[in-house]
């Protein structure tokens, strides 16, 4: 059995729509909220200039970063698939958090990641 996420841009458009729906779902289930705020207060996010989120799905942990009122810098989400990029970008958008960039990058070699960032966080839950 393949990785969901390695083939979701080749499934049809109702299986990408209930996938992404799932991981907003998740993650607002109470597990997955304690996990995130557990990790996110051991990192000081003042000393941070720019944070990348590998794997950022429909961005969700990404956005999380960007509300913070801790977070001056800037901010961005890869993931291997093109529609959770977009779908991230529209969530984002309809928050008003214009200032986040998605961008579709394999986490394994995209030359786009290489040393420019602070902070390279790989959340899943």
């Amino acid at each position: 059995m393949s990785d969901v996420f390695q083939v979701i841009d080749k499934v049809e458009i109702e299986k990408q729509k209930a996938i992404a729906d799932r991981l907003e779902a998740r993650a607002q289930m109470p597990s997955f909220l304690t996990v995130r705020e557990a990790y996110f207060k051991e990192i000081d996010f003042k000393e941070f200039d720019t944070v990348l989120e590998l794997g950022c799905g429909t961005g969700v942990v990404t956005r999380a970063i960007a509300r913070r009122p801790d977070f001056k810098g800037e901010i961005k989400g890869s993931d291997l698939s093109s529609a959770l990029i977009k779908k991230a970008q529209e969530l984002a958008s309809a928050e008003g958090l214009d200032d986040i960039e998605f961008f579709q990058a394999d986490a394994q070699g995209s030359d786009r990641h290489e040393g420019a960032f602070d902070l390279v966080l790989a959340h899943t839950g």
